[in-house]
């Protein structure tokens, strides 16, 4: 499937198109997973770590228009004493992408981690420690680089919760 970076567009499928994606490779140290792989791979990867933004948190304003297909851009977005503009993609957006998909080039992200949010496990006399990182556990397989880069984007915990219902 070919890439449509449009911001705002109604058939978006990326915040980043392949050759934005290499130019900010081109300047990153240890980018050898990114550069080594084929367009196709780095395709697939920037679609899916776009799935996986726009799926697993929830942000600050509200879509710029309802026909657009991504989450972003969005209006009324402030944080701190900066008001986004409506019309564009947050520059930590942007970079969150692209270190999203070249992780996702080696490793399947969207796999559960059974560990995660848990700092220490023992076995005997039973010990469970969970981290204490600030972060939701049910983030806990995706970077650190892509959660802090979002992280004052979201929307109070940031993570979609979805409520479970006993039939």
């Amino acid at each position: 499937m070919p890439i449509d970076a449009t911001v705002g567009g109604t058939a978006s499928n990326s915040y980043v198109s392949l050759e934005d994606a290499n130019t900010y490779f081109s300047t990153r140290l240890h980018a050898e997973t990114w550069t080594s792989a084929s367009d196709a791979d780095k395709e697939a990867a920037l679609i899916t770590a776009t799935n996986i933004i726009d799926w697993y948190y929830t942000y600050k304003g509200g879509k710029t228009t309802s026909t657009q297909a991504l989450q972003w851009p969005r209006a009324g977005v402030t944080v701190g004493n900066e008001t986004y503009p409506s019309n564009s993609l947050p520059k930590e957006l942007v970079m969150a992408t692209c270190e999203l998909a070249m992780v996702s080039i080696d490793e399947d992200v969207t796999a559960d981690n059974a560990l995660a949010g848990l700092r220490k496990v023992q076995a005997g006399p039973l010990m469970i420690q969970t981290a204490d990182n600030g972060r939701p556990p049910s983030t806990g397989q995706l970077p650190d680089a892509v959660y802090l880069l979002l992280k004052k984007f979201m929307d109070n915990a940031g993570i979609r919760v979805l409520r479970l219902i006993r039939g």
